[in-house]
């Protein structure tokens, strides 16, 4: 079971990938829009959180190129 604080963050985090899920689909549905993802991520959550999370999108969204720049927030 969550805590109340983890079931608070578990709706926005849904309600963020749904969100996410639809632009994608849209993104991709349309044929003049660029089909390049641009992410950017601190190197640790780059390596981490944001390596599986890419490979799925490659995989369900294959004529979308994702590319993930990593560093500093100044960078980014």
């Amino acid at each position: 079971h969550l805590t109340q604080a983890g079931e608070a963050f578990h709706k926005h985090a849904v309600q963020v990938l749904s969100s996410f899920n639809q632009a994608m689909d849209q993104a991709q549905s349309t044929p003049d829009a660029p089909q390049v993802l641009r992410v950017g991520a601190l190197p640790t959550a780059a390596g981490y959180i944001l390596a599986p999370v890419v490979e799925q999108m490659r995989q369900r969204y294959p004529g979308i190129k994702v590319q993930v720049l990593s560093g500093v927030y100044e960078y980014l």
